[in-house]
């Protein structure tokens, strides 16, 4: 704990939007530490899968902005934990996978999309970035049309 509050107090000149996972995820009472000592935000929850993991974050105010993976279960377990966040008067980010949680950050007013493109050649038109905002498609659903050469080059 200590050499994060060290290490967060260095990177303080650069102010950076956050500090994500200076600890262990689990470690509530020490990232509450951190971030009561840090100028800087912390960030933390992109492992959990549970409600009950994000409400001990929660419940110790361990973090500044919560972070939440679609591995929690998909979008709508995403949007429950998110609601969850706003009951604390808290900021959501996502976890990767930009071309759908671009899409669950727009519908909770979320704080920002972590813009990592990964799985953009899987369709046939990537999310558009546009003065340095993504575009959601106002197509169906996600509007994301998947490209079935790639599926078969990436196909396993």
């Amino acid at each position: 704990m200590d050499g994060a509050i060290a290490l967060g107090r260095e990177l303080a000149p650069f102010d950076l939007s956050w500090i994500e996972d200076p600890l262990p995820a689990n470690d509530y009472d020490g990232l509450r530490q951190v971030s009561a000592a840090l100028e800087t935000p912390i960030c933390a929850g992109e492992t959990f899968h549970q409600a009950l993991e994000f409400r001990s974050l929660l419940d110790r105010r361990s973090v500044d902005v919560v972070m939440i993976d679609l591995e929690v279960g998909g979008i709508t377990q995403w949007l429950k934990m998110a609601h969850l966040v706003e009951a604390y008067r808290l900021p959501v980010t996502n976890h990767v996978t930009t071309e759908v949680s671009a899409h669950v950050i727009a519908a909770v007013n979320g704080l920002t999309v972590s813009y990592i493109p990964w799985a953009e050649p899987l369709f046939k038109e990537g999310l558009p970035v546009q003065d340095g905002q993504l575009v959601l498609f106002e197509r169906p659903g996600l509007g994301l049309e998947l490209d079935p050469t790639a599926l078969k080059k990436f196909a396993l």
